[in-house]
């Protein structure tokens, strides 16, 4: 008889080391997965060094988008967004997709996120367009689960504790003449939400939600100071705990079945997809792409 895995449940701490980077990735699809672009994910962020500024590469491939949606759908089912929200940052990333300029069903392999024109040479990669569309597929299973069982209190208090947690790191390690008194009540007012939504049994909306003005009073506190970098990760962890709180007064609701019909899109973006021209039956291999101005994919995957 083949053995079976044992079911162990993860340790408090294990769970916080899995949880707190997870949170700390969320941070940046949010932070720069907006509007601007299509809601569409840069390729990469290069960090400046000393007087350097940051480079964000505001280009795209089928794999980041892929990737992007389903941190989205991972971000709402470890409470870091509501349903409303899941919702309205993935129908607009499906909006800019599918005016994408395509070649029989498939993405390009690179777009310029600011102007959502493609980059030459035009592309179509069949390893990005197999991560895309299982990507897609994924997430519809998902959305279309989320009809049924929608996102639980539980999950958002989750999500708060991961960013409340993260705040009191950031708040103790940073420390100012000028926002000594702001600090300590941040770090002190984090440590109290992440110690009650620890304890299930007193860990109620009302009861967390009564941190909530002490908290605004701080964070606004901060914001009024001229932001260096450590004090812009206290600003913005504050105000995520802030977001979550709010969160917790309301359950985040969508029509029913306007779930269902989005993950239907998905679905029906991947079944336009055709895979033949990709293909060499003489050989069974996939090309590695296609090219679209001499018709030459360079090579096969074995």
């Amino acid at each position: 008889e083949p053995a079976t895995p044992a079911d162990r449940p993860l340790r408090t701490d294990e769970r916080i080391g899995l949880r707190r980077p997870a949170r700390i990735t969320w941070r940046f699809f949010e932070t720069f997965v907006t509007e601007a672009d299509g809601w569409l994910p840069p390729d990469n962020l290069q960090e400046g060094e000393g007087r350097d500024a940051d480079r964000l590469a505001r280009r795209t491939s089928p794999t980041n988008i892929g990737m992007s949606l389903l941190s989205t759908l991972a971000a709402h089912h470890l409470g870091y967004l509501p349903t409303a929200r899941l919702f309205a940052r993935l129908d607009a990333a499906m909006r800019t997709i599918e005016s994408l300029e395509r070649y029989q069903g498939h993405l390009l392999n690179w777009y310029d996120t600011a102007t959502r024109a493609p980059l030459h040479p035009r592309y179509v990669s069949t390893v990005d367009s197999g991560n895309l569309a299982g990507a897609m597929l994924t997430v519809a299973q998902g959305l279309q689960e989320l009809e049924d069982q929608p996102q639980t209190l539980a999950q958002r208090i989750a999500g708060l504790t991961d960013a409340a947690s993260t705040l009191r790191i950031v708040s103790l390690s940073t420390v100012g003449a000028e926002s000594r008194e702001a600090m300590s009540a941040i770090n002190n007012l984090a440590r109290a939400i992440t110690s009650r939504a620890d304890r299930a049994a007193e860990a109620s909306a009302t009861s967390l939600q009564e941190f909530e003005p002490a908290l605004r009073a701080a964070v606004s506190a901060i914001d009024r100071l001229e932001l260096n970098d450590d004090l812009a990760d206290v600003s913005y962890w504050g105000h995520a705990v802030l977001d979550g709180l709010a969160g917790l007064a309301r359950e985040s609701v969508v029509a029913p079945g306007t779930l269902q019909a989005l993950a239907e899109r998905m679905r029906a973006f991947v079944d336009g997809m055709r895979f033949e021209f990709l293909y060499d039956r003489r050989r069974r291999l996939f090309a590695i792409g296609y090219r679209l101005e001499d018709a030459n994919g360079p090579g096969l995957l074995d």
